[in-house]
């Protein structure tokens, strides 16, 4: 998904606020931070979806909150910046660990590894006759 906002507080709490980047946030919450926890496993469905709507609701009624008060956002602003860089920058190695990693897999080159699925729901390597016989 496409974040349209400029690197700036207010931009992003209008985005939280109004173009529904607190779903993206709080869906990147979910599948990162809560894909291994027993409790949020164990949840029915339809309670997930609904805890999931709420806390969104919440995040951007809260974010439009904050958009009252411009002076608190441009004295926070420097502060995203750095924060927002270094987020991008984590970002970007975590893809490129995730594509190294995939890639290691299917070349087989973690040996008895190779052969693994993580928790992350990563599809397995192609059997090779040739080289698993």
């Amino acid at each position: 998904m496409e974040i349209p906002f400029t690197p700036d507080l207010g931009a992003f709490v209008t985005w939280l606020a109004m173009g529904g980047g607190s779903l993206v946030l709080v869906m990147w919450f979910v599948s990162w931070g809560l894909v291994n926890v027993k409790f949020w496993l164990d949840l029915p469905s339809k309670l997930k979806s609904f805890l999931i709507l709420f806390v969104s609701i919440l995040f951007s009624v809260g974010s439009y909150y904050l958009l009252q008060f411009p002076a608190l956002l441009a004295e926070y602003d420097a502060i995203f910046k750095i924060v927002l860089g270094l987020v991008i920058a984590w970002t970007g190695s975590q893809v490129a660990y995730l594509k190294a990693r995939n890639v290691s897999y299917v070349y087989g080159a973690r040996g008895d590894e190779a052969t693994k699925v993580g928790v992350w729901n990563e599809v397995p390597p192609p059997v090779r006759p040739e080289i698993d016989a």
